[in-house]
């Protein structure tokens, strides 16, 4: 159940930001400088959430689950970035890819000691019972 969901929302997550990136778009005012790169490596870290829970989820992937849904996620940042590069209004930034990519390594990673975290919980909370 737990697969699916996190599935499930990885491929709206995915959907949504190309969806996204194929409007054109105007540029929009920052309330601070680099907000832009702040957006992006949440979306990413968000992703990479979701992706890293339906790997964990997988029974065949165990080992490196956080680092391969990482690695997932950075590429389709930079995907997403070629991408706009075609789309009018929008530009391809080895800055913005910079910060999907770092994104989803943070993402990833804690999401990934949480799970750990979690399982180190219930399993000794089902050895004292």
């Amino acid at each position: 159940m737990k697969f699916r969901f996190y599935t499930i929302a990885t491929v709206i997550l995915v959907a949504e930001i190309f969806v996204a990136s194929s409007f054109s778009t105007t540029k929009q005012p920052m309330f601070f400088p680099c907000m832009d790169k702040v957006i992006h490596f949440c979306v990413f870290a968000v992703i990479a959430v979701s992706l890293t829970g339906a790997l964990r989820e997988n029974s065949k992937v165990r080992r490196g689950y956080w680092v391969l849904a990482a690695v997932l996620v950075a590429i389709y940042g930079a995907t997403d970035e070629f991408h706009q590069y075609f789309v009018p209004g929008r530009e391809c930034s080895i800055l913005d890819w910079f910060a999907d990519a770092t994104g989803a390594f943070v993402g990833a990673l804690i999401f990934s000691k949480i799970l750990k975290k979690e399982k180190l919980n219930t399993h000794s909370s089902t050895e004292n019972q």
